[in-house]
């Protein structure tokens, strides 16, 4: 203030008598200054709340309009202002915003989920393994871990939901889903494949025709052992 600019460029004695003199308007600063201390403690958290909201509406046309009015408000020290709660009303726009986003988010997600899944089902490969492997595959890919959560989200839970897994975040999960899902299934055909064994030839001088009959008529007679076990490669 004007008063404390004028006391620090006294000195001495002189100044020791203006701060006797300002005694009464110096407690009133002190009073003002407390006050904004106080009003600061109070405000802040709401403050702190409103930019992490902001920040996981990013891309929303909503920002557009809000982004002035909080711009305003670092600018114009509002949050300060005694009379009004000007980060109250920006919250609750925030939020109701926020809340019919994540509902829309959540059902696109189940609905692909759900789509996604009775295909799986109905794929004959999938039907044909067994339970063991159905989860194994399951696991692998994450496919249980995805549901969306049936229960809407309460106001005081938006802000935790949405840093668990944000709007882009589940947008790009429920575009990825059909490639996890035509991966299962992928993987599921290739379990029902039988297992390939590898073989090799024996080794060994072949000086005419009939040992290269003895020798053939020897290995066919252990490849066709072997087929009867399942596919063979021949290394």
């Amino acid at each position: 203030s004007t008063l404390l600019q004028e006391l620090r460029q006294k000195n001495g004695p002189e100044q020791l008598k203006a701060i006797l003199e300002a005694k009464e308007q110096l407690k009133e600063l002190w009073d003002e200054a407390c006050s904004l201390i106080a009003l600061k403690e109070k405000r802040l958290p709401a403050w702190n709340h409103l930019l992490a909201l902001k920040q996981q509406a990013e891309g929303l046309e909503l920002i557009q309009e809000l982004e002035p009015q909080m711009e305003a408000m670092t600018n114009e020290r509002s949050l300060l202002d005694p009379t009004t709660d000007f980060a109250g009303p920006l919250i609750q726009q925030l939020e109701q915003a926020l809340a019919i986003e994540l509902e829309q988010a959540q059902q696109k997600l189940s609905q692909v989920i759900t789509n996604e899944a009775q295909h799986l089902e109905a794929s004959a490969d999938w039907q044909a393994l067994p339970e063991t492997e159905r989860q194994r595959i399951s696991e692998t890919l994450k496919l249980d871990a995805i549901a969306p959560s049936a229960e809407p989200v309460e106001r005081s839970t938006l802000l935790d939901a949405l840093k668990q897994r944000s709007l882009s975040s589940r947008a790009e999960l429920a575009e990825s889903l059909p490639t996890r899902f035509a991966k299962a299934r992928t993987a599921a055909a290739k379990a029902l494949e039988p297992n390939t064994k590898g073989v090799k030839l024996s080794s060994g001088v072949l000086k005419d025709s009939a040992a290269l009959d003895a020798w053939w008529e020897a290995e066919r007679q252990k490849l066709q052992q072997d087929l009867q076990n399942g596919p063979i490669q021949i290394n």
